[in-house]
């Protein structure tokens, strides 16, 4: 299918205008800001951004009660109603706000403009979380197949920027909410994709968040669990237990997510030893901590 055209921009959109004045650009340049009631204009399914702070909507809420809303909206009619296309923000602060009508530019585009629009808008303010960006991304990509070489083109980044925020993705679905909700930086969970077993990902990402680990040292906990190799990079000794001993493997797994970090079982002739990682001192007094020795 044909996705063109692309990269219009939100200043094609809307330019440097107020409510009430002529728009500058467009087919039709007499076209005008409407006042549109709020109830009348509903979110659009494609927009990239799901998560709205309630602390900062309220400021905005109280910014609009005493200066107006200084951007118009943009919408497109949309089954006998108006589906916002970028400004959801400034129409749920507008709502807080206890407007019955909004400021609102009415313009005919296509899915896949709306969609690029309501993307270059959050990522030009950064106003979108990075899950939320690559979703944006993977909507382009799917819905509109889109390459990533034309993802980049449209939202003016790097083709390897796109493509590192597609692999945020693979996430558990946990990790990803983390994310989301500013718990995990983006570094963060691209040291965490390593680790494919999505138990043992979530469990290090809350030991992340628990105790305030760097992304280098979550680089190196996710490296020892995806190689099962010591952080200096050499093989263990010993053999560790057999992938077909399944009572041993489930045991081992579940001391790994306990800890939340690598563990190995090694079993020869009916004995052995278990080995528990550590990164750090303070890795070593959580790990000391699960084990229950703390108080002793």
């Amino acid at each position: 299918m044909s996705a063109k055209p692309l990269g219009r921009g939100l200043d094609a959109l809307l330019g440097n205008w107020a409510a009430g004045a002529t728009a500058p650009a467009g087919p039709d340049t007499s076209e005008k800001v409407r006042k549109l009631p709020h109830d009348q204009i509903v979110p659009c399914p494609l927009q990239p951004r799901k998560e709205f702070e309630e602390d900062s909507l309220q400021e905005l809420a109280d910014s609009i009660r005493s200066r107006g809303i200084m951007q118009p909206l943009v919408v497109r009619e949309r089954d006998g109603r108006f589906e916002l296309i970028a400004g959801e923000r400034r129409w749920r602060a507008a709502k807080l706000a206890g407007l019955s009508e909004v400021p609102a530019l009415v313009r005919s585009v296509t899915d896949v403009e709306a969609l690029e629009l309501a993307l270059i808008e959050n990522l030009q303010r950064t106003d979108l979380n990075p899950i939320e960006e690559a979703e944006g991304y993977a909507n382009l990509q799917g819905r509109f197949e889109l390459t990533q070489e034309e993802i980049s083109r449209v939202v003016g980044k790097p083709r390897a920027t796109v493509a590192n925020a597609l692999r945020l993705l693979d996430l558990d679905p946990i990790v990803k909410a983390f994310v989301s909700k500013g718990q995990l930086t983006a570094g963060h969970a691209k040291a965490l994709l390593a680790i494919k077993d999505a138990a043992l990902q979530r469990a290090l990402a809350e030991r992340t968040i628990r105790h305030g680990l760097s992304v280098r040292q979550v680089e190196g906990a996710a490296a020892a669990f995806a190689s099962g190799k010591t952080k200096t990079g050499r093989q263990k000794k010993g053999a560790p237990a057999k992938e077909s001993d399944v009572e041993v493997k489930d045991l081992q797994n579940r001391l790994r997510r306990r800890f939340a970090t690598q563990v190995t079982l090694r079993c020869a002739a009916g004995k052995g030893r278990i080995e528990v990682e550590f990164y750090s001192l303070d890795d070593l007094n959580r790990v000391v901590s699960l084990m229950g020795l703390d108080d002793e």
